[in-house]
């Protein structure tokens, strides 16, 4: 019965796709995922299996482009059937591993942007590392630093709540003070024992091995936000994950992503300065004609394809 109601709801959602054709803007769309993982994955992904009818759906609805075309698409994308560009931030071991095999199924490619100094040296990204320190906390309530007159229950959703709010006051804090913080929060929850993941970013070996299906470009060296650190910060990050792109594969890229979509008119220049010619946002939105190649706007994706400029339904 469950498979028989998702093909009605396909069967439905494409119908009603292929009415609103003609109230679709022309433009080009580009899809951002993050982390592509199997049931059993501790960390926050989008499962495989529902990557893979993502895909499918975009095979029979969308034309999938190529990084190259996206300066065409944006100006002769049809409404009925719009171009979409895949695009990968953080270079993790899962789009290697699971997405990558599914991409080369479709014949689709993809844009992947690395943050080299995790491809130099491995370990966990501040952003999973809080994540488990929360989800394996024995504690049924914590203070947190910030607030300590507030202590925030946990356990099953709460964990959520409160990994939400460290998460939002981390990415609020300058560059310089936020390992501090992070530590201080891993006290607070009381050092809780992590599980070992072993390696979750690519190596330069897998990069080189998937680049016929994936254009590589940057995402700064060590992932700061742009507009929490000043611009000798930003130029040399921004100078060296580049450097480290044409030294370990032999291109040079023009592609860049900024870290959680955070810039500010001095980080484009330099992006531009350092040879990068089209840099993404987390803007939401379509591209076209009037675009700002230093801003493109992308579509975030989690366990559904929430565009709602696109019209995609539930049912995936």
């Amino acid at each position: 019965m469950p498979e028989r109601r998702r093909h009605l709801k396909q069967t439905f959602a494409e119908w009603a796709w292929h009415l609103s054709a003609g109230l679709r803007p022309r433009g080009c769309f580009a899809l951002m995922y993050h982390r592509i993982g199997r049931p059993d994955d501790p960390l926050p992904h989008l499962d495989v299996t529902q990557f893979r009818r993502q895909l499918e759906w975009l095979s029979r609805n969308c034309r999938v482009i190529t990084p190259a075309a996206l300066h065409d698409a944006v100006r002769s994308g049809s409404p009925a059937r719009p171009p979409v560009l895949l695009t990968f931030d953080d270079g993790g071991r899962d789009y290697y591993d699971l997405a990558y095999p599914i991409l080369k199924e479709f014949g689709m490619t993809a844009a992947v942007f690395l943050v080299t100094d995790y491809v130099d040296r491995p370990r966990l990204f501040w952003w999973d590392r809080l994540y488990l320190v929360v989800h394996n906390a024995r504690l049924d309530r914590v203070s947190l630093p910030w607030q300590p007159g507030r202590p925030r229950p946990l356990g099953g959703a709460n964990n959520d709540r409160v990994f939400e709010e460290c998460e939002q006051y981390l990415k609020s804090v300058t560059d310089d003070v936020k390992q501090r913080a992070l530590d201080d929060l891993v006290a607070a929850f009381g050092d809780p024992t992590l599980p070992d993941l072993g390696r979750q970013i690519m190596s330069w070996d897998e990069v080189r091995a998937s680049m016929d299906l994936t254009t590589y470009g940057g995402h700064t060296h060590t992932h700061p936000l742009m507009s929490k650190v000043d611009e000798e910060r930003v130029d040399r990050e921004v100078g060296l994950c580049r450097a480290r792109i044409v030294a370990e594969t032999a291109v040079e890229p023009t592609l860049f992503a900024y870290p959680n979509g955070d810039f500010t008119s001095g980080a484009q220049a330099l992006v531009r300065r350092h040879g990068f010619e089209v840099a993404f946002s987390t803007v939401e939105g379509i591209n076209n004609g009037a675009t700002d190649w230093l801003a493109v706007r992308r579509t975030a994706v989690a366990n559904l394809m929430p565009t709602r400029r696109m019209m995609v339904t539930s049912w995936m």
